[in-house]
């Protein structure tokens, strides 16, 4: 079986709720950072700021975890972490700007929208096509010629 990232929409997902509280957590941290909040930088609680970042780190984690930001990267690794990958990624753009497919008017789209959720739905078409990378789980190892393990002189 292959590696898949599977990605949720909608306001009633764990992710939507996860990345509200993350944004609400940046702000009381940003704040606390900018000194617009005086109290968070009183001689009794210095330590404060530090602490309302290291709660934005916190629910930042949890939130990659429910909005499988961590399976996307891996993804972004499979598909870039190699001159492979790397390759069949330049050949998928040039592909979608000599047939002007899905990825090409993702591409287009960048540039040119009418909405924040027509922008969200290109880069989200362009990351499916770009990152979507399936590596097979088998081992290929052994339909090899040579033995892997003597040495190569």
């Amino acid at each position: 079986m292959a590696n898949t990232i599977t990605a949720s929409t909608g306001t009633a997902t764990n992710c939507y709720t996860y990345a509200n509280v993350a944004w609400n957590k940046w702000d009381e941290t940003y704040n606390c950072l900018t000194l617009d909040t005086p109290n968070c930088w009183t001689v009794n609680s210095i330590i404060e700021p530090l602490n309302k970042f290291n709660q934005f780190g916190a629910t930042l984690s949890d939130c990659f975890t429910a909005c499988k930001n961590v399976n996307f990267l891996k993804q972004v690794d499979l598909r870039l972490g190699s001159f492979a990958g790397a390759f069949d990624a330049l050949g998928a753009v040039g592909v979608a700007f000599w047939r002007q497919n899905s990825l090409y008017q993702s591409f287009i789209g960048l540039t040119n929208f009418a909405s924040c959720a027509e922008l969200g739905k290109n880069i989200s078409t362009l990351c499916k096509h770009l990152f979507d990378f399936k590596a097979p789980d088998e081992v290929q190892y052994n339909n090899l010629q040579g033995n892997l393990t003597a040495p190569a002189y």
